[in-house]
């Protein structure tokens, strides 16, 4: 009997000896890629009203864009608004994961889950009481368009946020209006704002700085500034470690003047979008270009972005000058310059004006091989709405019509029919619209990417289903994507840092629905958002 219980008691401490080693290469070996630490659920935010409030779930996708690819995986957000685990997993064991921590299970198969987009070119006129487009109703059609953030530009409001006083005036004006996404601002550039580069850049509100080499025309207190003087806003930039982005034209006023051709033999020369164009030759984007070079050359430790890219005949020299840099030069392009082409656009289009130019089809595309060998880094809407009595819809003529596009909310799915169309997947997608932004903006540590740790920044869309473009939430109505057919992706759901933004649930008889104003104003400090009131 004793030999017996010592057999036993032997075969008992070998099988609770490998147990426990068992255990241990478990854990050592066997673990999932996620750290445990990123399984800590995040605070919500102080403050947080309850119209705001996240109520933690677990989504599932069998076509969830992940930094790695696409794949089936789950995606579990805290109730701070941020994701806590991502973990690739067949449907049963998802909900499985979400039944065991009693959360809600969304099953999204068959539709993509991709990060928020991030839309660095935003023009928001929130002050100056001109009637244009304000926060509330651009950061709807983001929101509506599967845009989880956006970036202001510094002008076309009055005053044009060039100092501190005007930036207080903007984010005040935010505040009150409400905010359907986060929003970042960009501060201005005017040779009067100079001197006070410093102060402006010491909010940490401004995430970087934006100049123009050439005239604007009708943007009151916006002048341009001479590659002498964009040179000091470099080195200001450089010292509060953020980017310098510059318009990509350069020329004299002389120059755009004698460029104005003579309509009075032919009135209807106006009316013809080449007449426009050739106001506006390639030569001037090259030489923004090549002023921009030689300031990253000169200065070290610059950054600095090329502002919405139209002529594809500068991409060798863009190509050289990056290698050159390190990658500290960066450049976007528009989904304008990606869909239409010149020879396409009818007489009296106004809807298409903008600067720089729509070039030829074979211009458009040399931009999507820049896109493809990564000279070109990321897209951005140039989102520019004005009053329609502006856009000379009437007369039809370009001369004198306002110059920009409002294509804000029509940005994902223009760009994925063109993309989709010459091959392109949803992972580049993701790259061009939510990485390479995030990277410019200085917000890489918390959006741009699906993965534990970041703002629950999520767009559940259907990307081979039919777009919606007659239901825009912008402003005014203006849009060259408005009534467009053959456009494909149809947003269903968007949350910013896991709030319900914008839902289009197709069960719902209320139809599509934005959520309460949760959006918030970023600061680069801590690369998070804070409340935009704060």
């Amino acid at each position: 009997m004793p030999e017996r219980l010592a057999r036993w008691t032997a075969v008992a401490c070998a099988l609770h000896a490998f147990g426990l080693y068992a255990l241990i290469f478990a854990l050592l070996v066997l673990r999932p890629a996620q750290p445990l630490a990123d399984l800590q659920p995040h605070a919500p935010p102080a403050g947080t009203s309850v119209a705001c409030a996240v109520t933690a779930s677990v989504l599932y996708s069998d076509r969830v864009v992940l930094p790695s690819g696409v794949a089936p995986a789950l995606v579990h957000v805290d109730d701070g608004g941020a994701i806590m685990h991502v973990e690739q997993a067949a449907p049963e064991a998802a909900a499985a994961y979400a039944r065991a921590r009693g959360l809600r299970f969304e099953d999204f198969r068959g539709e993509a889950i991709s990060p928020g987009l991030i839309d660095v070119h935003v023009h928001v006129s929130a002050v100056g009481g001109r009637g244009w487009e304000g926060y509330a109703t651009a950061t709807k059609a983001a929101a509506a368009g599967g845009i989880t953030t956006i970036v202001g530009m510094p002008l076309n409001s009055l005053p044009p946020t060039v100092s501190v006083d005007a930036l207080e005036a903007e984010v005040a004006k935010a505040a009150a209006e409400g905010l359907h996404c986060d929003v970042g601002l960009w501060g201005g550039v005017v040779p009067s704002s100079l001197g006070s580069l410093q102060p402006l850049l010491a909010d940490e509100r401004v995430l970087g700085l934006k100049a123009f080499l050439s005239p604007l025309p009708r943007s009151a207190g916006y002048e341009a500034v001479h590659p002498d003087e964009l040179r000091t806003a470099a080195k200001a930039a450089v010292s509060a470690a953020v980017p310098l982005l510059v318009h990509c034209e350069l020329m004299t006023t002389a120059e755009m003047e004698a460029l104005q051709p003579d309509i009075t033999a032919d009135p209807n020369a106006s009316r013809r979008f080449a007449t426009f164009l050739a106001t506006r030759p390639p030569l001037f984007e090259r030489r923004a270009i090549e002023a921009l070079v030689g300031l990253v050359e000169e200065i070290p430790s610059l950054r600095a972005h090329v502002v919405h890219l139209s002529d594809a005949g500068s991409l060798p020299l863009l190509r050289q000058a990056k290698r050159a840099s390190g990658g500290r030069l960066s450049v976007e392009t528009c989904p304008h310059y990606l869909v239409f082409s010149a020879e396409e656009v009818p007489d009296g289009e106004t809807r298409l004006k903008c600067l720089p130019p729509i070039r030829g089809a074979a211009n458009r595309e040399g931009l999507w091989e820049g896109l493809s060998d990564g000279t070109v880094d990321l897209i951005a809407s140039d989102h520019s709405p004005c009053a329609p009595e502006l856009r000379a819809l009437s007369s039809g003529d370009f001369l004198t019509a306002w110059a920009g596009i409002s294509g804000l909310q029509s940005s994902l799915q223009a760009t994925w029919t063109a993309a989709a169309s010459r091959g392109w997947s949803l992972t580049n997608l993701s790259h061009w619209w939510s990485e390479g932004p995030a990277t410019l903006a200085g917000l890489t540590a918390r959006k741009g990417r699906i993965a534990a740790g970041m703002d629950a920044d999520l767009v559940v869309w259907s990307p081979e289903a039919p777009g919606v473009s007659d239901r825009l939430y912008t402003r005014h109505a203006g849009s060259p994507y408005a009534g467009r057919s053959g456009l494909l992706g149809r947003v269903r759901l968007t949350l910013v840092r896991g709030r319900r933004a914008f839902s289009a649930d197709p069960e719902s008889i209320e139809g599509p629905s934005h959520g309460p104003a949760c959006g918030m104003l970023l600061r680069r400090e801590t690369e998070r958002a804070i409340e935009a009131d704060s």
